[in-house]
């Protein structure tokens, strides 16, 4: 039947799910840095759906900045690196103020490039998920296309939604391990 063809579907969905929420916990302690920690996490979700534009962004609290840390980028290579909080919000910048994932259609695309919210090239679909660490934004991982509008789905958003948990503790843990070795390094400057 029709329906048990889709239950097995969701079943096989649900275990590659799981499969990546283990690679993401797992690659804490097979990369050797926060560089290659955001590679590693791409390389799990883009296995689970390809990922032609991706970026993770790193917000700092004190100076209210955030920090494009990592992003595959079929069109803009020069990413603005550092952005802020302060004036017009980006996209980005909304995701940080309210905690609250974004899933943004060509029409809403095209008003937010119009209020100049939108940096670069201007995507026909875009979903950004806030990385939280107990009631704290550290971050925003996002996905957009510049082709498709129909590329991405709620299904999709739902997907990236489950994984940012275990992807914003994977982020802290490399933070803190990276934090260390610099301080083992190098144990005068503090």
């Amino acid at each position: 039947t029709m329906n048990s063809k889709k239950h097995k579907a969701d079943s096989e969905y649900a275990g590659r799910i799981n499969y990546t929420l283990y690679e993401i916990s797992n690659a804490v302690n097979t990369t050797r840095n926060l560089e290659e920690l955001y590679q590693s996490i791409y390389d799990s979700l883009n296995k689970l759906m390809p990922l032609p534009n991706f970026f993770i962004a790193i917000y700092n609290h004190d100076n209210k900045t955030i920090n494009f840390e990592f992003f595959i980028d079929e069109y803009d290579d020069d990413f603005p690196i550092i952005d802020t909080l302060e004036g017009p919000s980006t996209l980005t910048g909304e995701v940080i103020n309210t905690g609250q994932p974004l899933f943004l259609k060509e029409n809403k695309l095209k008003q937010k490039a119009k209020q100049k919210r939108i940096t670069g090239t201007v995507p026909k679909v875009w979903i950004g998920i806030p990385l939280i660490i107990q009631d704290h934004v550290i971050g925003v991982l996002s996905v957009q296309h510049y082709e498709n509008p129909e590329y991405f789905s709620h299904h999709h958003l739902e997907i990236l939604v489950s994984v940012s948990d275990q992807i914003a503790m994977a982020i802290e843990r490399r933070q803190i391990l990276d934090d260390l070795e610099k301080k083992r390094k190098n144990p005068e400057s503090h």
